[in-house]
């Protein structure tokens, strides 16, 4: 009797310790909750403390109240250890099913959760042992490109929230559908994808990958009952000896060059940077001037009443091999400030009337619109020479518009409203230029003969998703009109901005919904195409 007492003793010492391992194994192994929801793992686990404490009821009322204390003992006993083995077991389930959980909540962290595409630093982290196994001397080029999706805010506040999730979704698989199996593509932020592309075998050949890019990109995406379209914007910059950050860098910038000049790609090479310094832009400049070098590009501007193209603006470009890092409003910043103005506006009017004179000549009748800031009205040899050159040619005139930007105050206007006066009969037309973004506008329509005013493309662009900006734009058009003045708007970008100019009788506009700035060349075939067939509104 003794030693069956011991030998029950022992035995449910066994029973009582292979339980505790069993509690504590699956303690340690299961997840009770994961993102608020139970696992498998913790179920488990609950279904082991209930079988557990019942069997540990079941010794207790059997040893109690049966007589039979060894049969109690040792079925209760078998059943504990049958239980602990299973559970134990089943542990091995939890694991894989931790393991899971863990692989995805890494997955989610890593990866951008609305398109599925790694998020930076996986990017980064790929692009670096990619490019750490290029060799500098290799023959192949591999590069970095960064893609930018325009409008998308304007999108949500159309058609509604959310939308351009889905539009983004659709163009990040666009994006991964056209690219090599040796490229990948990643998401940085909002409307920003970065694209490593590896082992071009010629430079020229990235242009090729970017057409068909934007080819996938550019199509409209059905919305509701609209197909919305997709403005996209693609910077490339070219490995070289530097740090990948910095080449991110320059794509990035050229990205939002492109962008801000309506050009759909922009290649910056990674050895000059995008952020050139003063000095390098200096040089630049000057040589430009010795040379002649510069071009002048052109952006259409259409009436509103019918939409056909009546006039352009003329935009100041920089050499090929340079003006891609040079934006148009730093290069004459840096003129301004280092006296060399002057110089470049009497190039630019020599460049105008050059083109002025081809297209009369052509019977194009486009009229011209040129900046001048106001410290270039005080620039007499450039006054009289544009004088001098409307007295030989008065069919210039009415081919030309001189758009004054507000980068002064308006201290002694009477020699520009001189100027003013004495080229108007020629038929020159003079417009506000930026309306509304520095000094005072209303002295600028008090003091000067002006025949326009141009809303700045900042308010035109947030029209549709800024309140403020919309009553802006609409109280520039009812004042304009109160005075007699006619009206340009800036920065249209989609049909809804257009509609919606047109709804409140603006008269003009330009802007990347119309075209990007083109050559002379490209306009005029523009031109042509345009007056064949009408533009969609």
């Amino acid at each position: 009797m003794q030693v069956a007492t011991v030998l029950q003793i022992l035995y449910l010492a066994f029973v009582a310790g292979l339980s505790a391992f069993a509690f504590v194994r699956l303690h340690q192994r299961v997840p009770i909750k994961y993102e608020s929801r139970m696992s498998i793992g913790a179920l488990l686990f609950l279904a082991f403390l209930v079988f557990l404490i019942s069997t540990l009821l079941f010794l207790i009322f059997g040893i109690i109240f049966i007589s039979e204390i060894n049969l109690a003992v040792y079925t209760g006993g078998a059943l504990l250890v049958i239980c602990s083995v299973v559970f134990l077991l089943a542990s091995n389930i939890v694991v894989k099913e931790r393991e899971y959980f863990r692989q995805l909540e890494k997955r989610q962290t890593e990866h951008d959760s609305g398109t599925g595409l790694p998020k930076y630093p996986i990017f980064l982290e790929r692009t670096k042992r990619a490019l750490a196994k290029h060799r500098l001397d290799s023959p192949y080029y591999p590069a970095v490109m960064v893609i930018l999706i325009s409008g998308l805010r304007q999108l949500d506040r159309r058609v509604g929230f959310g939308v351009s999730d889905f539009v983004i979704r659709t163009v990040a698989q666009r994006i991964h559908a056209t690219l090599r199996t040796t490229d990948y593509v990643a998401r940085l932020n909002e409307n920003l994808f970065a694209v490593y592309v590896n082992d071009l075998k010629e430079r020229e050949n990235v242009h090729t990958i970017c057409e068909n890019i934007l080819r996938s990109i550019k199509v409209p995406v059905q919305v509701a009952t609209e197909q919305a379209p997709i403005f996209p914007y693609i910077g490339v910059a070219y490995y070289k000896d530097h740090p990948f950050d910095e080449v991110l860098k320059y794509a990035q910038s050229a990205a939002l060059e492109a962008c801000d000049r309506g050009m759909e790609v922009i290649v910056a090479d990674a050895i000059t940077s995008v952020q050139k310094s003063d000095n390098d832009i200096l040089t630049v400049l000057q040589r430009g001037l010795e040379d002649k070098s510069f071009k002048l590009f052109y952006q259409p501007q259409v009436s509103l009443k019918d939409l056909k193209v009546i006039g352009v603006e003329a935009l100041i470009r920089m050499p090929e091999e340079e003006w891609l890092s040079i934006g148009t409003g730093e290069l004459v910043e840096l003129a301004e400030r280092n006296g060399m103005i002057h110089q470049l506006d009497l190039l630019v009017f020599e460049m105008l009337f050059e083109q002025v004179a081809r297209w009369v000549e052509k019977e194009l009748k486009i009229r011209v619109a040129v900046n001048m800031s106001i410290k270039s009205f005080k620039n007499h040899s450039l006054l009289d020479y544009i004088i001098e050159t409307l007295e030989n040619n008065p069919r210039y005139g009415k081919r030309l518009k001189i758009e004054i930007t507000e980068t002064a105050s308006l201290d002694d206007v009477k020699e520009m409203v001189e100027f003013m006066k004495q080229v108007i009969p020629f038929g020159v037309l003079f417009c506000i230029d930026d309306f509304g973004t520095q000094y005072s506008s209303m002295e600028y329509l008090q003091r000067l003969p002006v025949h326009e005013v141009k809303i700045d493309k900042s308010f035109v662009l947030s029209a549709l998703s800024d309140d403020a900006s919309e009553k802006i734009v609409r109280s520039v058009i009812q004042l304009a009109h109160s005075l007699n003045l006619s009206v340009t708007a800036e920065g249209v970008e989609n049909e809804q901005m257009l509609n919606f100019l047109r709804s409140w009788k603006c008269d003009q506009a330009q802007g990347f919904y119309f075209s990007q700035a083109l050559s002379a060349e490209e306009f005029e075939t523009y031109l042509a195409e345009s007056q064949s067939q009408s533009i969609s509104a």
